[in-house]
């Protein structure tokens, strides 16, 4: 069975503390999957953000600033610079069980 690329798009705005605390906890998602990770990009769209955060310096997310346009305009310009094969959307939020990837690819 053939393993396919994945791109996540997760467009976020932080505007307070919690909000950090939950894209950390999205981005450790990802980082659990039992998918090969050089088969992920994990595209996070920092929609104009009013306060600093720090993402992990894992070589399968990109981050791209961006001033604020909303989310639906995040996700459309996520769409545009992902590179691989299948999408998958999930918002600052939200997370992945950790063998999500892997069920998609099947």
């Amino acid at each position: 069975m053939k393993n396919y690329t994945f791109s996540i798009i997760t467009p976020v705005h932080i505007n307070h503390e919690p909000r950090a605390k939950q894209l950390k906890r999205c981005i450790a998602s990802i980082h659990n999957q039992t998918y090969p990770k050089d088969l992920i990009e994990h595209i996070i769209i920092n929609d104009g953000s009013t306060i600093p955060f720090n993402v992990p310096s894992y070589k399968w997310i990109r981050v791209i600033n961006q001033p604020n346009m909303q989310r639906i305009t995040a996700y459309e310009n996520g769409l545009r610079l992902a590179k691989n094969e299948l999408i998958c959307l999930l918002d600052s939020d939200d997370t992945y069980v950790g063998t999500y990837l892997e069920k998609v690819n099947k």
